[in-house]
């Protein structure tokens, strides 16, 4: 299956011929746009969201396995650099469920529910690229980062600002002897 202007909205996948045929499976290709709304701290995205995967029909709904992936481009937590664009691919195999066919109506997962034989999946895309990108990504293992007095990057250069500045209020404590 690939995107059509045609289809459901972009994130949303009619699956109503998979959910009378227990075993049955249908491949899934979509490129969607990166989902409104969703942003990680000292990142951007390219402009779509990959999802490759298998739908598969199940007693209790449908399953969804196969990768989401998306380019990335950040920066350094440390020093703000740059990072290479690179792809983060997320493995995602997850359970949709009707609420109304379900045994127990609650344990079927926010998001991840059937609706009139349509599942969306926007959550999944969002759950897997949250869990799969690096919040704080650093350019290299040993990054040293910005000089938080002056701001120069300690990768480049070295500045004659002391490391340690303390806060009047503690200055006291530099007098105690903790080696007696």
């Amino acid at each position: 299956m690939t995107n059509d202007p045609t289809e459901l909205a972009s994130t949303k996948i009619d699956v109503a011929e998979l959910l009378d045929t227990p075993g049955a499976t249908r491949e899934v290709e979509l490129d969607l746009p990166v989902p409104e709304g969703f942003e990680v701290p000292l990142t951007a995205f390219g402009d779509e969201v990959r999802v490759d995967g298998v739908l598969e029909s199940l007693v209790d709904g449908v399953l969804l396995r196969g990768t989401v992936e998306i380019d990335v481009d950040q920066q350094c937590a440390m020093c703000l650099e740059p990072i290479d664009r690179h792809p983060s691919t997320a493995d995602v195999a997850e359970l949709f469920s009707d609420p109304a066919t379900a045994e127990d109506p609650e344990d079927v997962e926010v998001g991840y529910t059937i609706r009139g034989g349509v599942i969306d999946i926007d959550t999944l895309i969002r759950d897997a690229l949250a869990a799969d990108i690096d919040t704080a990504p650093h350019c290299r293992p040993d990054c040293k980062g910005l000089c938080p007095t002056c701001g120069i990057n300690r990768n480049e250069a070295t500045c004659d600002c002391h490391d340690t500045v303390v806060d009047d209020r503690w200055s006291a404590l530099a007098d105690l002897d903790l080696d007696s």
